[in-house]
């Protein structure tokens, strides 16, 4: 291809350090491309890994008192010694 010299100094070079070289062009693309690759990457096997692993369903739990919290309209507010909550003040 056109526009494709490499100088003596690169051609000397091998594997990794002639693939990742940041001195050209060639060098720093690859570095972009294994950098946004990763990153899609990672994001593809978390959205993968949450749809074959669905969270666990949480139980449902019936309280024992059904009114437990709720205050009519008639009720007054509750208060720290109201709510019998065994708790020392």
């Amino acid at each position: 291809m056109a526009g494709d010299f490499m100088s003596e100094a690169e051609a000397k070079e091998k594997g990794l350090n002639r693939s990742f070289n940041s001195y050209t062009l060639r060098g720093r693309f690859n570095w972009v491309a294994v950098t946004y690759g990763s990153i899609f990457g990672l994001i593809a096997l978390y959205k993968i890994k949450k749809m074959l692993f669905p969270p666990p369903e949480k139980p449902y739990v019936r309280s024992s008192s059904p009114n437990r919290g709720q205050q009519g309209p008639g009720s007054p507010p509750q208060t720290r010694a109201s709510r019998n909550c065994g708790c020392r003040s």
